[in-house]
């Protein structure tokens, strides 16, 4: 089944300092400003490991605004998003907006190389964000590294196509739908759009109605 909740978050970069943590899973951190929110929300990427070619990722920049005006034209804040093309809604594997060569030119990576490149674009200074992915809440404001805040983001990758059994062990399949994937889409200075895309080597774009592996069943990463 797919995500319980699916969406976009827009607002403007609290900071544009990342931070990044290593739980069980490595992660990039930033945090986004709304109107009406007294604290910035974080925004969470897992980039499974610091030093192990975990992930992929890729950068599409100039997407077309026209394709983008739906989600462009949105207030500030938390929007749900139905998983479907009409809402908004983006899927790596059928989204007109990253293009016929949208499976092609991934980087694999490891963690800290993924999140240096993800930094770059926060340090560029973009004039709006538009983080795609699953809200969560925080019953209490968290402080991470001197930074207060309440609320976010995550599941801010691919969210189909994952093996019967991931790197950890687990079965991630029951997170898998189509028209739910997450990313970081920027609004530049100069009103050009780019994205920051990511996904686990374990997943594949290869999928069927309900999000799930066809063809193959995926590859358990390292």
């Amino acid at each position: 089944m797919p995500l319980a909740h699916y969406g976009v978050l827009k607002g403007d970069l609290y900071t544009p300092q990342e931070q990044t943590y290593q739980g069980k899973w490595f992660h990039g951190v930033f945090y986004v400003t709304v109107p009406g929110a007294p604290l910035p929300r974080r925004c969470v990427t897992d980039f499974s490991s610091a030093t192990k070619n975990r992930i992929q990722y890729k950068l599409f920049t100039k997407l077309d605004p026209k394709l983008f005006a739906r989600i462009a034209a949105l207030p500030d804040g938390y929007t749900p998003l139905a998983a479907a093309a009409q809402s908004g809604a983006l899927d790596y594997a059928r989204s007109p907006i990253l293009g016929a060569a949208a499976r092609d030119g991934w980087i694999v990576s490891d963690g800290e190389v993924a999140v240096k490149k993800l930094q770059d674009h926060l340090s560029a200074g973009p004039a709006k964000l538009f983080v795609f992915g699953e809200p969560f809440t925080d019953a209490a404001p968290q402080v991470d590294a001197g930074v207060r805040s309440q609320n976010g983001m995550h599941n801010v990758h691919m969210n189909q196509g994952d093996p019967a059994r991931s790197s950890d062990g687990r079965d991630h399949q029951a997170d898998d739908g189509i028209w739910q994937d997450g990313a970081t889409v920027f609004q530049n200075a100069d009103g050009s759009l780019t994205a920051f895309c990511c996904k686990f080597v374990s997943q594949t774009f290869d999928t069927d109605d309900h999000g799930l592996p066809t063809g193959h069943a995926g590859v358990v990463s390292p």
